[in-house]
C-alpha cells in the first residue's frame, strides 16, 4: 500500500527549492510529481516530470514506451525522455523550463494552483485534456495547496530585482555569453551582466542606459506590449 504522506514529505524540499529558486507554485509541482511517476512507482532516470529529451538539452535519454492523445484518441508511442543523476537535478530542470519558454508565463505568474494548472495545459505541457482536472484533483485530495505561500503586498514590492530581471530576460529569450538561458538565482554575475549587454545591443541603447533597474522596467514593458499584442490577435 502506498505510503502517500511519507512520498509528499519527500518531493515537498524539492518543490520548495522550486518555489523559492523560479516562483512556481509548490501544490502544482508536487502534483505533477505525483502523476507522471504514479506517486513515484515510474521514475525511469530520475525523469520526475515526464519531460522529453531535444537535441543539445545537455542531458542523456532512455527510450520509453508512452501514450499522447492525438485528435483526442489516447495513442501508444515511443518516446526519449531525458535522464537525471538525481531528484535535485530533476526538479530544477522543470523549473528551468517552465521560466525558460514564454508559453508557460501564464503558469509562473499564476495566483492559485487553479490557474496554474489550467495553464500548463494550455500553454501544451501534456496531450491529456484531462491533465488539469486530474492535477486538481491531486492537489485537493492531499491538501497540497497548504504548502503555497501567500505573498502579502510588501513581498510583491520588496522582490529581489535581478531575478524578475532574469526572468524576464529569459522570456525575452537574450541568453548570456554561453548562449544559454540564465539561472534565475538573483545573483548579478557575469553570465547576467552578458545578457544584460545582449539586451542593449539589441534595443540599440547607448551607455547612459546601463543601469539594471532602467533595464527592467524596459523588459516589462516589452513583455506587457507582447502580451497585450497577443491578446488582441486572439480576440480576433
Amino acid at each position: 500500500m502506498l505510503n502517500k504522506p511519507k512520498i509528499i514529505e519527500t518531493l515537498l524540499p524539492y518543490a520548495e527549492e522550486v518555489q523559492k529558486k523560479f516562483n512556481l507554485l509548490p501544490s502544482v509541482c508536487i502534483a505533477q510529481a505525483i502523476l507522471e511517476t504514479g506517486w513515484l512507482r515510474h521514475c525511469s532516470g530520475n525523469n520526475i516530470f515526464g519531460i522529453k529529451w531535444t537535441r543539445n538539452c545537455g542531458y542523456d535519454f532512455n527510450e520509453i514506451h508512452t501514450y499522447e492523445w492525438i485528435d483526442g484518441v489516447k495513442t501508444p508511442k515511443i518516446c526519449l525522455f531525458r535522464k537525471y543523476k538525481n531528484y535535485s537535478e530533476s526538479f530544477n530542470d522543470y523549473g528551468n523550463l517552465l521560466t525558460s519558454l514564454r508559453r508557460y508565463d501564464p503558469v509562473v505568474s499564476a495566483g492559485n494552483y487553479k490557474t496554474a494548472c489550467n495553464e500548463l495545459y494550455r500553454g501544451g505541457y501534456c496531450t491529456d485534456p484531462q491533465y488539469p482536472k486530474k492535477l486538481i484533483s491531486i492537489i485537493e485530495e492531499n491538501e497540497l495547496f497548504k504548502y503555497d505561500p501567500v505573498k502579502t503586498t510588501e513581498e510583491i514590492k520588496n522582490a529581489n530585482p535581478i531575478l524578475i530581471l532574469q526572468i524576464n530576460l529569459n522570456k525575452l529569450k537574450i541568453p548570456d555569453y554561453e548562449n544559454k538561458p540564465l539561472a534565475t538565482d538573483g545573483i548579478l554575475g557575469p553570465k547576467t551582466r552578458s545578457s544584460i549587454k545582449h539586451f542593449r545591443e539589441i534595443c540599440c541603447l547607448d551607455d547612459s542606459f546601463s543601469g539594471e533597474e532602467e533595464i527592467l522596467v524596459l523588459t516589462k514593458i516589452i513583455l506587457n506590449y507582447n502580451t497585450y499584442l497577443f491578446q488582441i490577435v486572439r480576440d480576433d
